[in-house]
């Protein structure tokens, strides 16, 4: 998915949030609205994950130009040390994801 695309979406849901919430307030009714906290909370946590996206991106690109240039070499290819493997930056996403539970020893 593309940045842009999703930016747009992004804020195309704000604005569609915030006219819903002020039609609702409007016409009196009630509404599901987080406190400003939990918005807070998943901006940080949006931040978070896109810049371990970042690093993993990065890596990946060192990696295809190291394996391109021992190509042209006509060299065995040699793979660089990762910086941050994509399943260690996808434990930190579900980790997040997950509701924090009780521990039951049975």
């Amino acid at each position: 998915m593309r940045a842009l695309w999703l930016l747009a979406a992004l804020g195309g849901s704000a604005v569609a949030g915030f006219l819903a919430l002020h039609l609702t307030a409007a016409w009196g009714l009630p509404s599901p609205v987080l406190p400003i906290i939990s918005v807070v909370t998943f901006v940080g946590l949006g931040l978070l994950l896109i810049s371990l996206g970042l690093v993993v991106r990065a890596d990946q690109r060192r990696i295809e130009r190291a394996a391109e240039q021992a190509r042209l070499k006509n060299e065995a290819p040699r793979h660089p040390e990762r910086w941050l493997h994509p399943l260690q930056a996808m434990r930190v996403a579900v980790v997040t994801r997950l509701p924090p539970t009780p521990v039951r020893w049975s």
